[in-house]
């Protein structure tokens, strides 16, 4: 009777589990078992769904019984600064310091570089320039965004950190990025796209005019050319506030620039110590208008206001 009932709970999901036991419910009393009984991937999995551990915690014993994806996915819904969870942040950083030491890349650098024959080899200055761009443009989504260094491996190259085909290994430790050419707007628009993929989005993802005008912004900047605030003013008032409301309700992007313009504003260096909240409003279904007046404290009237009316200045 007593074999029947174990083989009949571990059939179902344990009501509880932490990193040494599992809690089932049988006809009697609760069976506890040791959590080493469980398969190593089916542990980390029912582990990383138990809402009352801490997330750290989680993350930190996942990793530790090699559900390294898993765990670092489940890092990566983490909206706080990673410093937020002290335990959390010393996991990731343990973990990219060891695949740091297996790919033989500095773990104490911001940025890292393969070369074309699979070595390390030093960034350069247009590429170190690409990530501060995008450190200045971002840097209030509690930069980074990810523990150890950003790996750029170009493409064509096999190397270890990323699978052939793929353009991006978004993890919130040691992330990569296949180089996306030779000049630095690019690597820049990559980077920025990174750090919005790496800030938590909603299930369905960030909206497009969001991510449109970010990238937008990252290209401006990492081109040479700036995000001069009055063309960006002028931009909006030719579209007029029906182009804007469109933008932001539509699920495609038709005007990128347009885009760019409504973004250039929530980026501002005045205003952009809003963006975390806005990204709050955003990832709990506030919709974009919506979100960027109780964010901004501005209307739709504000954005589409030419230059010489001297708005949006809040």
């Amino acid at each position: 009777m007593e074999a029947l009932l174990l083989v009949l709970a571990l059939a179902s999901d344990p009501a509880r589990i932490d990193g040494r036991a599992a809690w089932y419910t049988t006809p009697g009393a609760p069976l506890v078992i040791p959590v080493e009984a469980l398969p190593a991937p089916y542990r980390a999995s029912r582990l990383l769904a138990e809402l009352r551990l801490e997330l750290g915690l989680r993350v930190e014993l996942a990793l530790a019984w090699g559900a390294e994806a898993a765990a670092l996915r489940a890092a990566a819904r983490h909206a706080p600064p990673l410093a937020s969870d002290a335990q959390l942040d010393l996991a990731l950083r343990r973990w990219a310091e060891n695949a740091c030491a297996r790919f033989r890349i500095p773990a104490d650098a911001a940025l890292a570089a393969i070369a074309s024959d699979g070595n390390p080899r030093q960034p350069t200055s247009e590429e170190r320039g690409a990530l501060a761009d995008v450190h200045e443009l971002l840097t209030t989504l509690a930069w980074p965004r990810w523990r150890g260094p950003l790996l750029l491996v170009p493409y064509g190259v096999n190397h270890a950190a990323i699978a052939p085909g793929m353009a991006r290994v978004v993890r919130p430790a040691l992330p990569v990025l296949r180089i996306p050419g030779p000049d630095r707007d690019g690597l820049t628009v990559a980077i920025a796209d990174l750090c919005l993929s790496l800030s938590a989005p909603p299930a369905e993802g960030w909206p497009a005019w969001l991510v449109s005008g970010v990238a937008g912004c990252a290209q401006a900047r990492g081109s040479g050319s700036g995000i001069p605030e009055r063309a960006m003013a002028e931009r909006r008032a030719a579209a007029g506030v029906a182009a804007i409301r469109r933008l932001l309700e539509d699920g495609t992007v038709e005007d990128a620039g347009l885009a760019t313009a409504v973004v250039a504003a929530l980026l501002h260096p005045n205003r952009r110590r809003r963006l975390p909240d806005l990204l709050e409003l955003l990832r709990h279904g506030t919709r974009g208008a919506g979100a960027i007046a109780a964010a901004y404290r501005l209307s739709l009237e504000d954005l589409a206001a030419p230059p010489e009316a001297g708005r949006p200045q809040r």
